[in-house]
């Protein structure tokens, strides 16, 4: 087998990864959500409430804020993917991107819990945004940099297992916490700790100097154009994922007012928590049993 000039960095993976490698690096994974679901699901909605303006919903400013923060992560993710595969270090490429991202990413939410206004409220969750997309991108780059194929679907359906618990932990750590504050430490302590393992215990293949790629502003932004009609599959991939997402931020993003002001619940967070849970354990009978059949089957589109 012919050998890339970039090494093993480079190199189409062949050998499995073992259970360890997969477990820690799912725990890294459902780190992030935790940085990112106990905020969207219980702290930012009872921020936006405290510093909404007279005269402006609270709605509205939960709307706003997460929108700012949607735009830069449309942008961050794919831009720190770009940037990791060309990260010449000898930790690797992906290893420093993924410090990087969840201990500014815990830095970030422990700012954003002080946040008396609007636009504090926004920048902080934009830069929450920012430096946990740095950290995720090079979680999922790992995946095709050391998996091989007729594996990835069992990882893939593992660290999606990861994301779902790291939602039901992100939502019961903001539930339980006495306060806000304490509520985005506790978010940002799990996410700092629970990527340790990964980083600490597995080596990132390294990217000689010599084999690094170049990157300009006009290729990156390129990169975003794609036509469904020539590449169909990427065009459904895309379109699943896309509505997915939606429907879970329909869902879940404006379900603690739902409950609050809708159903007059007398215990609103705990009601999240416990939908939460039932929603996982749905998505969790199906996640690693798709994934395992489909590199069985060596497919993925029908179960798409």
């Amino acid at each position: 087998m012919t050998v890339p000039a970039g090494g093993a960095a480079l190199a189409e993976p062949v050998a499995p990864v073992g259970h360890g490698w997969t477990a820690t690096l799912s725990l890294a994974n459902g780190a992030i959500w935790v940085g990112w679901y106990g905020p969207l699901q219980i702290l930012l909605a009872v921020q936006a409430a405290a510093v909404a303006p007279p005269g402006v919903a609270k709605e509205s400013v939960l709307a706003w804020v997460t929108g700012a923060g949607a735009v830069v992560s449309l942008l961050a993710n794919p831009l720190f993917g770009a940037v990791s595969d060309r990260t010449v270090s000898r930790f690797g490429r992906r290893t420093p991107w993924i410090v990087a991202g969840v201990v500014s990413g815990g830095a970030a939410l422990v700012w954003l819990s002080g946040a008396r206004t609007v636009w504090s409220m926004a920048a902080g969750w934009c830069l929450v945004q920012l430096t946990l997309n740095a950290a995720f991108a090079a979680v999922t780059a790992a995946v095709p940099d050391q998996v091989p194929r007729a594996q990835r679907g069992t990882v893939g359906g593992w660290l999606g297992a990861a994301q779902i618990l790291g939602v039901l932990a992100g939502t019961g750590l903001a539930t339980s916490a006495p306060s806000l504050a304490t509520g985005y430490a506790a978010c940002a302590v799990c996410t700092v700790l629970a990527a340790l393992p990964y980083v600490l215990c597995h080596r990132d293949p390294v990217l000689p100097a010599a084999a690094r790629p170049p990157l300009s502003a006009r290729a990156f932004l390129a990169g975003f154009a794609f036509s469904p009609r020539r590449h169909p599959d990427l065009g459904w991939a895309w379109l699943t994922r896309f509505l997915i997402n939606l429907g879970n931020a329909l869902a879940l993003l404006y379900l603690l007012y739902f409950l609050r002001d809708a159903l007059h619940r007398p215990d609103p967070a705990g009601g999240v928590l416990a939908l939460t849970a039932v929603n996982g354990a749905t998505l969790l009978a199906t996640v690693v049993v798709a994934g395992r059949w489909s590199d069985r089957v060596g497919r993925r589109q029908p179960f798409v």
